[in-house]
């Protein structure tokens, strides 16, 4: 029995030894727990659009065919202006001064409508590029008939919520006029933009501006009746062989075209020697000039010495180009010359000179 209690005793005093050695944990005064969040896309949007003289400084809702022009587009986007991925700007020819119309269904003509795009890579902080596009959506380039994009403006910093994107164009030849008075309709324009998650901006519209008229003219610059006798009417021209001098007019709405002669043609181996230009049948020193569409003289028109109308109120827009090129309507111009008495040998010159004028 003693040694029992021995053993007892030892094996409380392990026990109890036991205890003491084992530490005390406790919680600290300090804990974290991991956590994460996104940021979702945002639309973007347009603030304000403007469009200027080739200043950059001067507003205007009014453009001339063949001038420059920027516009400006403000844009707003949470995710930052390097988020933006494309700009599209609709600008086209409505009946309807008074409202913004729809987008042309039918005539899609550089005439009527254009439509510019930009495109950049998003998160690049790298500019895009500007381009003419189809209604199909197919890249045409930096030239749409005679539309021109001939510079751009971004923004400087694409790490901000805001920012503008700048284009400078020329506008066509054959831009429709409209809204100036003279002819109906206006120009209305549409802008959007889209951004990385192809999330796109509400359409920023505006109507009411005006193309002013445009018109530009070409014509065969000499011709010759060759020699010719006093008291002759109807000599053709020889040179060109074709018997005619071509016209061609360039223009963006209806036209008039013009002519008139100089007042005196004079002899070019005697600078004194002159003839009178009339438009009645001439008499001493003086010769009479016709001019007509076809090849007849009987109802040919004579030219006068102030511009009078020779061809009336022809339809525009003509197609698109240059009239120096060949391009544009093309007229057909016949002329004659009536010869009087009492007029000196010799070689004589002179000018019939075309204008074209708003109809």
């Amino acid at each position: 029995m003693a040694g029992a209690k021995v053993w007892k005793a030892l094996f409380v005093m392990f026990v109890s030894m036991a205890l003491v050695a084992v530490p005390f944990v406790s919680a600290g005064t300090e804990a974290n727990s991991g956590g994460q969040f996104s940021i979702g896309s945002v639309a973007p949007q347009i603030t304000q659009v403007k469009f200027y003289q080739e200043d950059h400084t001067t507003e205007t809702t009014t453009a001339t065919p063949g001038n420059k022009y920027w516009i400006d587009i403000t844009i707003s986007d949470l995710n930052t202006m390097d988020d933006i991925k494309e700009i599209t700007i609709w600008f086209y020819y409505d009946t309807n001064n008074t409202k913004v119309g729809g987008l042309p269904a039918g005539d899609t003509s550089s005439s009527s409508y254009v439509i510019l795009k930009y495109v950049r890579t998003p998160y690049s902080d790298q500019a895009g590029t500007w381009k003419f596009y189809d209604a199909l959506g197919n890249e045409l380039g930096t030239t749409f008939g005679t539309w021109q994009i001939v510079n751009q403006s971004d923004p400087t910093v694409w790490e901000q919520s805001t920012g503008t994107f700048s284009v400078e164009i020329v506008v066509g030849k054959t831009a429709k006029e409209a809204n100036d008075g003279i002819a109906p309709g206006d120009w209305d324009f549409q802008v959007k933009v889209k951004d990385d998650a192809n999330l796109e901006s509400s359409a920023y519209t505006g109507y009411g501006y005006t193309i002013n008229w445009y018109g530009e003219i070409y014509v065969t610059p000499n011709f010759a009746f060759g020699t010719v006798s006093p008291q002759s009417n109807d000599n053709p021209v020889m040179s060109p062989s074709t018997g005619y001098l071509d016209v061609y007019v360039v223009s963006n709405g209806n036209y008039d075209v013009q002519t008139k002669s100089d007042v005196n043609w004079t002899g070019v181996s005697d600078n004194t020697l002159k003839v009178n230009v009339v438009t009645a049948p001439p008499g001493d020193g003086q010769i009479l000039l016709k001019i007509n569409t076809n090849n007849d003289a009987t109802t040919a028109n004579a030219i006068a010495t102030t511009y009078t109308v020779w061809l009336d109120n022809q339809n525009g827009p003509t197609s698109d180009g240059s009239a120096a090129n060949g391009q544009g309507a093309h007229h057909y111009a016949y002329i004659w010359l009536d010869v009087g008495n009492n007029i000196a040998q010799d070689t004589y010159v002179g000018h019939v000179y075309f204008q074209v004028t708003n109809a």
